[in-house]
């Protein structure tokens, strides 16, 4: 059968649908009839429409951080002596905009190259010089965050004696969107048995 024979087919087919559709219809069948009986109506919708979102956030999360890790693949060290040396300041400069001497803002840029500078001093330093402070969360070692749901529930069931088969079957359903037992997943982490 050739691809043309099998969209006529096809529309041949939803043609006939729609027509039996009509006459029922017609004859005081509602849309929802047409759907077929559920279980548990309320119940399954919900558990739908949840995995549905959860798919949706996954992809539309992974898909951003996509993005960036292509227009930024290296952690950027000393983000404002960077940011300094790109505005054609020199310390005492960018001192005399924040409000502090040179000797000050060598021991901020020294702190932040040791990541122990508090994220409120960070957005202050960037507020003055006119810049904004983008700050992001993502999964480490370069995983996407479905990669990530699926491996982190890959080994919460191994580490309760599941076999490897059990595991990968919960793993995809997570991936797929069911839910993920994440306070016993906390539970192990915390006792070191992840």
């Amino acid at each position: 059968m050739t691809k043309v024979e099998l969209e006529q087919a096809l529309s041949a087919r939803e043609k006939e649908l729609r027509e039996l559709k009509k006459l029922l219809g017609n004859k005081g069948w509602r849309e929802a009839d047409f759907e077929g009986v559920r279980r548990t109506d309320n119940v399954n919708y919900v558990h739908r429409l949840r995995q549905t979102r959860q798919r949706e956030s996954t992809k539309i999360y992974d898909q951003a951080i996509g993005l960036e890790q292509r227009l930024w693949n290296h952690e950027p060290i000393a983000n404002f002596s960077a940011l300094i040396k790109a505005l054609g300041m020199s310390k005492r400069e960018f001192g005399l905009c924040y409000g502090m001497s040179r000797q000050g803002v060598e021991g901020m840029l020294e702190r932040e190259m040791r990541w122990a500078i508090q994220l409120d001093t960070m957005w202050r330093m960037a507020e003055s010089v006119g810049c904004e402070l983008v700050v992001r969360v993502r999964p480490k070692n370069g995983y996407s965050a479905l990669e990530m749901l699926k491996m982190e529930a890959y080994r919460l069931k191994r580490s309760q004696g599941k076999d490897e088969q059990m595991a990968l079957m919960y793993a995809e359903a997570v991936g797929r969107g069911a839910k993920m037992d994440w306070a016993n997943w906390a539970l192990k982490r915390r006792k070191g048995e992840l």
